[in-house]
């Protein structure tokens, strides 16, 4: 058997090395990338208050933005276009004082954001809408800036998803004209 000289050696150790290093390089890469990618993760949530009346709200905790996509509210299965409607369905009230925000295909919510979705200041009319609103059902599907996407549905935790469904409603209320 012929004897390995010490250029041999030290070739198949610079060889190996340089593996080594490399798969270390493409592993460090890979978890920079992770990273990146978690840094910027929107989380939303749906919240509810009794402050100054009754405010439904959307909080982004997350550490990135979320770009709506896709909007539905139901009321005990029935599709709702704007929060005025929601109001007269659980409270039959016509005539109150609401105020509303919009929920559209590609708007961002920032990180640390939230957004009055409604606020009722009529105080019996706010105490009714807030002792029903577990009626209601809000499902949002949002993306982060590296296309993944949520569905947040009430107070379940979002739920990972591969695309947003096209099918449902791009905005809520169906019109930003209250």
């Amino acid at each position: 058997m012929k004897k390995l000289s010490t250029d041999h050696i030290l070739s198949i150790s610079a060889i190996i090395t340089a593996i080594v290093a490399v798969w270390i390089a493409v592993v460090e890469q890979q978890s920079s990338r992770e990273y990146q990618r978690l840094s910027v993760e929107p989380y939303l949530e749906l919240s509810n208050t009794n402050r100054n009346g009754y405010e439904r709200l959307l909080i982004n905790t997350g550490l990135g933005p979320a770009r709506i996509q896709t909007v539905d509210v139901k009321i005990d299965g029935k599709v709702i276009s704007s929060w005025r409607q929601a109001v007269k369905v659980l409270t039959n009230e016509e005539s109150t004082s609401i105020t509303t925000g919009g929920l559209w295909q590609g708007r961002q919510i920032q990180a640390r954001e939230t957004v009055v979705l409604m606020h009722l200041r009529e105080k019996e009319v706010a105490q009714n809408v807030y002792s029903k609103i577990s009626n209601v059902n809000m499902k949002i599907c949002y993306c982060s800036m590296y296309k993944e996407c949520w569905v947040k549905e009430d107070s379940e935790l979002p739920k990972a998803i591969k695309e947003c469904p096209t099918d449902s409603n791009t905005e809520f209320p169906k019109s930003r004209i209250h």
